[in-house]
């Protein structure tokens, strides 16, 4: 097959020699540095990177490619990795702004910046000042909803306060040194 290159409105474009652009690939188009290591477009148009367990997109032009000075997405093995060069990581839903995750590793979610609120309870801030917000914890008819404040991962240290509502019994727990001290029943 004969491929070639075609600049059309300021985009670098790899085409079949007879292919109308519009139709979409009719073969897939690979680039490759080793028959190991591809770059694909598939006939679907979709892109893919084969044959590494460790493969960067760099974004941008800030920093060094493939170190973390610079903005990029991963693919890591089994898991998918952002770096920001410096600054925060913003989600936006049809350009409107939704998250925040900063670069002290606070989250904002409807609100652009978490590190403004006491630096105590600063981690996780949701909501802003338009409008009602609200956290709703969604279990099973027959487990729990639980909320727990933790000073250690084993034992009761993983629960040492907490409130715990029990969908089977209709009780809402509060605890306080890893035990139910107050409980408010449905009757």
């Amino acid at each position: 097959r004969n491929w070639g290159f075609q600049v059309s409105g300021g985009d670098l474009n790899i085409v079949r020699a007879n292919d109308d652009r519009a139709s979409g690939f009719v073969t897939p188009v690979y680039i490759q540095q080793a028959p190991a290591n591809s770059f694909i477009i598939d006939t679907s148009g979709f892109p893919s990177f084969t044959g590494a367990s460790d493969i960067r997109l760099t974004l941008g032009s800030t920093g060094t490619a493939g170190t973390n000075s610079a903005s990029f997405l991963r693919g890591n093995g089994a898991k998918l990795q952002y770096n920001s060069a410096s600054g925060s990581h913003e989600w936006e839903v049809g350009g409107s702004f939704k998250m925040v995750l900063d670069s002290s590793g606070r989250l904002g979610i409807a609100n652009d910046t978490p590190g403004d609120f006491a630096t105590s309870a600063d981690d996780l801030v949701i909501g802003n000042s338009t409008g009602g917000r609200g956290i709703t914890v969604r279990s099973s008819a027959t487990s729990s909803g639980n909320l727990f404040f933790a000073d250690g991962a084993s034992g009761n240290q993983a629960y040492r306060g907490f409130v715990q509502y029990s969908h089977d019994l209709d009780r809402l727990n509060l605890g306080a040194a890893g035990a139910d001290r107050v409980t408010i029943s449905a009757s």
